[in-house]
């Protein structure tokens, strides 16, 4: 199938439970290049970050 990889482009902290994570996907197989970009919000919930939101586009190289 390929291997996923990702590459964190940068992390705004907005609030002290909130953040929001911009970040690449590449998928490396043997026909096609797919790879694209992430937006997370996570929250910190009874002391655990987790995603609240997520907006992933997609291309093809």
């Amino acid at each position: 199938m390929g291997a996923l990889t990702f590459t964190l482009l940068g992390v705004d902290v907005i609030a002290p439970d909130a953040a929001v994570v911009f970040g690449k996907w590449e998928l490396t197989r043997e026909k096609g290049h797919p790879w694209g970009l992430l937006t997370l919000t996570r929250r910190k919930i009874s002391g655990q970050w987790v995603i609240v939101n997520d907006h992933t586009s997609n291309a093809e190289k």
